[in-house]
């Protein structure tokens, strides 16, 4: 399974898929804050600091701000991995580093591979 054994792009591609709630090949604000929030309820569980409510739209609010080059409302596979270079704290659940090389491995994902470039992408509770 790639959220075990894979390699971080085949992570960050699993958490794109996973914040990609609708299966449309981009993910809304409302996508990211279900996500982010449920992985805030999880974190807290296993007794990891809890973001309050609002502290979490506002991390999803300043993630869109900054990487939805199209101001569409969505952030496609390209800019997902542009969110994960600049907040690698919201991929943590899939690296298992604290965030060490996610800004490299987030361009080398966001790439272009000759293909539509759909597939990747981060995802998980951001910390305070």
């Amino acid at each position: 399974a790639p959220i075990v054994r894979g390699t971080l792009v085949e992570k960050l591609n699993f958490a794109f898929h996973l914040y990609d709630l609708k299966g449309t090949g981009k993910v809304s604000k409302e996508e990211m804050l279900d996500v982010l929030s449920h992985m805030n309820k999880a974190a807290s569980y296993f007794g990891d600091d809890m973001m309050d409510k609002d502290k979490v739209k506002e991390v999803v609010d300043q993630i869109f701000e900054e990487s939805d080059k199209g101001h569409d409302g969505y952030l496609d596979y390209s800019e997902f991995m542009d969110a994960v270079a600049a907040h690698p704290n919201i991929v943590e659940f899939v690296k298992g580093d604290g965030g060490a090389g996610a800004k490299d491995e987030a361009a080398t994902a966001a790439a272009p591979a000759g293909g539509s470039g759909a597939g990747g992408g981060a995802g998980a509770a951001a910390k305070k």
